[in-house]
């Protein structure tokens, strides 16, 4: 794939380098070595495995699940893609194109829902967070938490305190709409929240 401007750099310097040269590679990772922009976590792991179907939307998900307000590593976030990349691809499903709403912590809360709470009120509750058309009482709670989002701050406070109230604000909507409770024990991060079902 094209190096010239890097060989360029080479011979003006005069000096003799090394590099990691690749050859052979399936030309289904072509458009993740050359693409000229600076490559993702998602890139990497499609470029070990390039028939992993990992996007951007998944990583930033499992961070905000995971990562404790770090980034997770490369193999982190393979090995979490694994586990949790089922889950995680029905939710988004359920989102549908619309992204104002569906950051990804709402999208983890969500996610970490869909392990407990049944599909239908979850699939439900994407519905009325996107139309932001409230249908009954119960969907107050849901049009409360689009209101917080789409409001002007939502979009300019990105530190962790506004991040934890995100959470904690979708993680009550989703209990209230789903059953009625506020804040769920399951939902408590000291315990293996993420069970594979059997």
């Amino acid at each position: 794939f094209s190096g010239q401007h890097r060989l360029h750099a080479v011979i003006q310097s005069n000096e003799t380098i090394r590099f990691n040269a690749r050859f052979n590679l399936p030309v289904a990772v072509a458009k993740y070595e050359d693409s000229h922009t600076k490559r993702s976590a998602a890139d990497n792991i499609k470029m070990s495995n390039y028939d992993c179907e990992i996007n951007n939307k998944h990583v930033a998900i499992l961070n905000s699940l995971f990562g404790k307000g770090q980034k997770l590593s490369i193999d982190d976030i393979e090995q979490l893609f694994i586990k949790h990349g089922e889950i995680i691809n029905i939710v988004l499903s359920w989102r549908g194109g619309v992204k104002r709403g569906f950051n990804a912590h709402v999208m983890g809360e969500i996610v970490k829902a869909a392990y407990y709470e049944p599909h239908e009120k979850l699939q439900s509750f994407c519905h009325v967070l996107k139309q932001g058309i409230m249908e009954c009482t119960q969907d107050k709670t849901v049009i409360l938490l689009r209101e917080f989002l789409m409001g002007d701050k939502a979009h300019y406070k990105r530190n962790s305190s506004f991040i934890r109230s995100v959470k904690l604000k979708a993680r009550n909507a989703i209990g209230i709409y789903c059953s009625g409770r506020v804040v769920a024990k399951l939902y408590e991060r000291d315990i293996d929240p993420y069970p594979i079902k059997g």
